[in-house]
């Protein structure tokens, strides 16, 4: 689970490295928590310095989670870091190239379907 101000890895190549969570849509004052495949905003804090990034604050959903993610079958899955791909207004992808592994459970199917992203559906 993601809270605010937690630090998250980008899993794209739009020019962001690292952001830090500000915001998680559709919540209320005291379940802030972001789960796979919930919205967020995120501010950059660390930037690639051969991209250009202008702004600073970015919606984004989270794709991987530290958490395990429990299927019906018994599984748990987990990964080692938590990570995000940034969004235009619109909602649709921003980068190019998605890095790693999607999980099945992501509720944010939109991103699954373009046919550019280079990943594998776990």
């Amino acid at each position: 689970m993601i809270s605010i101000e937690t630090k998250l890895r980008a899993a794209d190549n739009v020019g962001v490295i690292v952001g830090k969570c500000i915001h998680v849509y559709g919540s209320f004052y005291k379940k802030t928590f972001a789960r796979l495949g919930s919205k967020i905003l995120i501010s950059a804090r660390k930037k690639n310095y051969l991209k250009n990034i202008k702004k600073k604050v970015h919606q984004a959903v989270v794709v991987r989670t530290k958490k395990p993610v429990n299927r019906k079958n018994g599984h748990s899955l987990s990964c080692f870091s938590n990570n995000f791909i940034t969004l235009h207004q619109d909602g649709s992808y921003r980068g190019t190239i998605f890095n790693g592994p999607a999980f099945l459970e992501m509720n944010f199917l939109k991103t699954i379907e373009l046919g550019r992203l280079t990943t594998k559906l776990i």
